[in-house]
Order: C-alpha cells, then sequence, then structure tokens
C-alpha cells in the first residue's frame, strides 16, 4: 500500500510539474490517495513544495517529528514530553519540501481562544532562505475566515518574521519551556 501511495503522490507531482512548466504558475492541489487527504502547494520556481496532512498520516507525521526533534528537542532542549505535548493528534500539520527534502514543519489547532499557530521549526542549514516565510503565508490562507482569532506565542527572534504577516505583539513577555515569547495575534 505504501507503495502503491507513494507512486502516486510522484505521479501525481511528475504532472504538476509539467501543468507549472506549460502554464508558469503557482498552484494547490487537493487530492485523495486511500482515504489520506493531502493538500499540496508547490512553487515549482523556487522547487517548495507544503503538504498540509493529519496525525493518522504515520509516515509524514515522522517526517514532521524528526525535524521537531532536531530544533526544539536538540538545538532548543526542550523536553520531548513537552515538545510532543498530546495535542498533534487533534492538530492540522504541515510539512516543507525544499530540494526533495523536508526541511520546515509548524502545525495548527483550534483552542478555547480561537485558532493557534504553533511548532515552527526549520533545519538550520535552511534557514535564512525564506522558507519560514513560505510556510506561514500558506498557513494563514489556509485558516478559513471564520471570526476567530489567529495567534501564536513566537520567540522573542522570530517576532519580526510574523509581523510580516500582520501579527501585533499583545501582552507581556514569558517563559515556555525556558525560551522567552511573546503572544501575536493576526491582525486582518
Amino acid at each position: 500500500m505504501a507503495k502503491a501511495t507513494d507512486f502516486a503522490k510522484t505521479s501525481l507531482l511528475v504532472l504538476i510539474r509539467l501543468i507549472y512548466n506549460v502554464l508558469n504558475y503557482k498552484y494547490i492541489v487537493k487530492l485523495l490517495i486511500f482515504e489520506q487527504l493531502f493538500f499540496i502547494f508547490a512553487d515549482m520556481e523556487n522547487n517548495i513544495e507544503i503538504i498540509k496532512f493529519n496525525y493518522s498520516n504515520k509516515e509524514l507525521f515522522e517526517d514532521e517529528s524528526k525535524i521537531r526533534r532536531i530544533v526544539f528537542c536538540g538545538e532548543q532542549s526542550c523536553p520531548t514530553e513537552e515538545e510532543f505535548d498530546g495535542f498533534d493528534s487533534i492538530a492540522i500539520h504541515y510539512l516543507l519540501k525544499y530540494n526533495n527534502k523536508y526541511v520546515c514543519t509548524a502545525r495548527r489547532r483550534e483552542t478555547k481562544d480561537g485558532i493557534k499557530l504553533e511548532r515552527f521549526a526549520v533545519l538550520k542549514e535552511y534557514r535564512g532562505k525564506g522558507l519560514a516565510s513560505k510556510i506561514v503565508e500558506f498557513i494563514i490562507n489556509d485558516v478559513e475566515d471564520n471570526g476567530k482569532l489567529v495567534y501564536l506565542n513566537a520567540q522573542i527572534d522570530a517576532r519580526p518574521l510574523y509581523a510580516k504577516f500582520n501579527f501585533k505583539q499583545v501582552g507581556e513577555k514569558f517563559s515556555e519551556v525556558g525560551i522567552w515569547h511573546y503572544r501575536m495575534e493576526l491582525e486582518k
């Protein structure tokens, strides 16, 4: 089954690349393969693909988890039990593939306050290439405009990134797992 799924995804991406080369534009594709729903954004000019998926896709979730372990548990010394907090099963997840390698991830979930964007991580060697901006923009466009507040807890160094997308700092600085953050809310 996995080989058939991989073949179908690869075939679709080949078709998408062909369409892109002919029509020369960015696109979003929604597909259902063996009851797994994927949303794929592709920007072939920059060799970027973003895949939206849920926790039931264990293969993609494992790829995402590897990035989170490297960035949060490794580089930032976040305890594994804090990083994998039990909310993955209710969240919507995103993986960004750059030059055929998963290098960036994030998730979003509904909370009592609204829609929380979180777990943005980019592998160290791929930072500074604008990939975080691509995934932030994709997620903001993906969130339905249903009147709910869209917010996140930004690490201090990441505030300029989110500010580019109209997130505004709210409240005082606070610590999450020993890392300073500010809450930021999206102004529409």
